[in-house]
């Protein structure tokens, strides 16, 4: 089974995106939120012990949350407050001038952590030719896409989540 809620904004406020991700059934939200940014999550059967809503706005990060990072941002809040225990998908469209003239194929999206004030580089595709990029998200949070850093030496690798919990974290990111 899958269930999937596609609406303008699922009685979320203006410039947002809600809807509910089924506990039981492989579900989807889609709509568009801010000026139109087009926004796709799909969550698998079984990622939550019940259903959530999940609420998807903008961010407005004209202070950079990341480094080197541009002003697409966004911000995914749950209710109630679960994270995933597998990985979620969103593919979400932009524009051409919104990426400041840097090649698709250097930018990632980033999740912020606000604890440790860090951000982690998320597993990210883009299809040019849809304008659209897609990021395997395993957590909840604010996020921006950013340049991919790039390591000179393997001592600067950085691992995520750290420490690691094998019953809710699902996977391992090195950066």
């Amino acid at each position: 089974n899958s269930e999937s809620t596609i609406t303008y904004n699922g009685g979320a406020p203006l410039g947002a995106l809600a809807g509910i991700l089924s506990a039981l059934n492989n579900s989807s939200i889609m709509g568009s939120i801010g000026a139109g940014r087009a926004i796709e999550v799909r969550s698998p059967a079984g990622t939550f012990p019940t259903d959530v809503t999940l609420t998807i706005s903008t961010y407005n990060a004209t202070v950079p949350l990341c480094s080197n990072a541009i002003n697409v941002a966004l911000r995914l809040d749950v209710a109630p407050l679960i994270q995933p225990a597998k990985p979620i998908y969103l593919r979400a469209s932009y524009g051409d001038a919104e990426l400041l003239g840097i090649a698709p194929a250097r930018l990632v999206l980033m999740r912020y952590e606000p604890i440790s004030m860090t951000c982690v580089p998320l597993s990210t595709t883009f299809d040019t030719a849809a304008k659209t990029f897609t990021a395997v998200l395993n957590h909840f949070s604010l996020y921006q896409l950013a340049q991919a850093p790039v390591a000179t030496v393997a001592g600067t690798a950085r691992v995520f989540p750290n420490p690691y919990r094998a019953a809710s974290d699902g996977y391992v990111t090195i950066d």
